[in-house]
C-alpha cells in the first residue's frame, strides 16, 4: 500500500523483473488510475487491469485478491485463471492479505516441486493451484483473532477441499 497515495515508486519498471505482483483491488484501481487509466465497473474492472499491466510486461504474472469477488490471475493481457472466494464469518481480517500470499505461494511452488513444466516457467495450472491455497490459507487466517496465530492444518485442508472447484462460491457460516 501507498500511503502518500502517489502510486509511483518505480513500479513500470519494477514489474517487468518479477515473475509475481500481489495486490489487492484497492492497490490495482489505485495504480492503474495514476497511469491515467480508469478501472471500469466493478465487474469487468479485472479487463482494464490485464490491459494495463500487460501493456508493462506480457510475461510478469499480477495476482488481484478481491475480497468476497475471490482472486484473479494475470499475465499479459490475459486472464490466466479466477479463484472463487470462500465466504466465511471472519473474526478479525488483519492479515488475510499476507495468508493468501503465503498459501500462493506455498501453492506454486508445491505443484511445480510435483509437475513437470516442459519449459513454461509458471504454467496456468500452477498459478490455479496457487490461488486454491492463497484462498483457502486466508480464509482460514481470518477465522482466528490476531494475526500472529497461523491457521491449523486440518482448517487449512477444510479449506482447500472447498476451493477445489474454482468457479463455485461457498459460504461456511457458523
Amino acid at each position: 500500500h501507498d500511503a502518500t497515495k502517489v502510486w509511483d515508486g518505480g513500479l513500470d519498471e519494477l514489474i517487468p523483473l518479477l515473475d509475481f505482483v500481489i495486490m489487492n483491488d484497492l492497490e490495482a484501481r489505485s495504480i492503474i488510475k495514476r497511469g491515467g487509466h480508469e478501472a471500469g465497473d466493478y465487474e469487468h474492472e479485472h479487463l482494464c487491469w490485464a490491459d494495463y499491466f500487460g501493456a508493462i510486461s506480457l510475461e510478469s504474472n499480477v495476482i488481484v485478491t478481491r475480497g468476497e469477488k475471490g482472486a484473479i490471475a494475470l499475465r499479459g493481457k490475459e486472464i490466466m485463471g479466477k479463484q472463487k472466494p470462500i465466504v466465511v464469518d471472519a473474526i478479525d481480517p488483519t492479515g488475510a492479505g499476507d495468508s493468501f500470499t503465503a498459501g500462493f505461494l506455498h501453492g506454486i511452488w508445491s505443484w511445480k516441486l510435483d509437475h513437470e513444466t516442459n519449459g513454461e516457467e509458471w504454467p496456468s495450472e500452477a498459478i490455479e493451484e496457487g490461488m486454491r491455497w492463497g484462498v483457502s490459507v486466508g480464509s482460514a487466517a481470518v477465522l482466528i483473532r490476531g494475526a500472529s496465530i497461523p491457521p491449523e492444518g486440518k482448517d487449512i485442508q477444510y479449506f482447500l477441499e472447498k476451493a477445489a472447484d474454482p468457479e463455485r462460491t461457498f459460504s461456511i457460516v457458523k
